[in-house]
């Protein structure tokens, strides 16, 4: 349950149908999850392409949301920090599952 609610929430800043403030969201919780997917995808070996950009839309959705550049700067760093340990580590729900589930989040 709590994969999907993550999921949902990066759709919504993905596809714009974000109606919260950049104040509301959790700017932290963003970045650790965003650099999750985004890690299972390497750890996965799928499509760099597609890695590579969903790795810049999450980078610049935290760069939306952060409240000012320092705020910013602290989510880069946890962005990249958790995709390298995710990059290290198998997806729990093996890679299978994982791509499907990469593939819908890039499709929208």
């Amino acid at each position: 349950m709590r994969k999907l609610l993550a999921t949902a929430s990066v759709l919504s800043i993905f596809i714009g149908v974000n109606n919260v403030t950049a104040q509301e969201q959790d700017i932290m919780q963003f970045a650790q999850e965003t650099a999750r997917i985004a890690g299972g995808a390497r750890y996965c070996k799928l499509d760099d392409e597609k890695i590579e950009a969903f790795i810049t839309r999450s980078l610049g959705a935290i760069a939306r949301l952060a409240r000012d550049e320092t705020e910013k700067a602290i989510a880069r760093i946890e962005f990249k920090n958790n995709l390298d340990v995710a990059g290290a580590q198998r997806p729990e729900e093996g890679c299978n599952s994982f791509s499907t589930r990469f593939d819908r989040i890039i499709q929208q």
